[in-house]
C-alpha cells in the first residue's frame, strides 16, 4: 500500500523460489535467439571454407607438386620419401634458395609452363574465396560460444 508501483511489480519476483536464477534464465534466453543466429552463421562461413578446400583442384595440384618438389630436394627423388605435406611446409618453399631464385619461384614456373594458359593465382583465389572470408572470423571466440552452447 505504501509501496511504489514498481516496487508492487517487483514483489511477486522477490516471493519467488530461486527468484534471482529465474531472472537470470530470462535474460540468457532473451539473448540466445541472436546468438545463436550469429554462432550459426560462423559455423556456416566455416563449413564453406572446408568444403572449397576439399574441392580445390588447384590447391591440390599445387600441394602435389609440392610434395614432389619436396621430395626431390631432400631424396634427389620425387618417388620416394613423404607421402603427405603440411599447408605450413608450403612457407618453407620461399626459405629453400638457389642464387636469386627460390622453390617457390620453381613451382610457379613449373605450373606455368605446364599450363600457359591458366592464372593459377587466379584459380586458387576463386576456389578458395570462401577461406579468405573465414579467415576473418576469430575462431578463438567461435569456439567458446560452441562451449557456452554445450554445457
Amino acid at each position: 500500500e505504501k509501496l511504489r508501483d514498481i516496487e508492487q511489480m517487483v514483489i511477486p519476483l522477490a516471493c519467488l523460489n530461486r527468484g534471482s536464477a529465474r531472472v537470470r534464465l530470462l535474460c540468457i534466453a532473451r539473448n540466445a535467439k541472436p546468438q545463436f543466429t550469429m554462432l550459426s552463421k560462423s559455423l556456416a562461413t566455416l563449413r564453406a571454407a572446408c568444403n572449397a578446400i576439399l574441392k580445390s583442384t588447384m590447391l591440390r595440384e599445387v600441394m602435389l607438386l609440392t610434395l614432389e618438389l619436396g621430395n626431390y630436394i631432400n631424396h634427389g627423388d620425387s618417388s620416394q620419401g613423404a607421402k603427405a605435406i603440411s599447408i605450413g611446409s608450403l612457407l618453407t618453399l620461399r626459405d629453400f634458395k638457389i642464387g636469386k631464385s627460390t622453390a617457390l619461384h620453381f613451382l610457379c614456373a613449373s605450373m606455368l609452363r605446364e599450363h600457359p594458359e591458366r592464372d593459377a593465382a587466379e584459380v586458387l583465389s576463386k576456389e578458395l574465396r570462401a577461406v579468405t572470408v573465414a579467415s576473418k572470423l576469430q575462431v578463438l571466440v567461435v569456439q567458446t560460444q560452441v562451449r557456452s552452447y554445450s554445457r
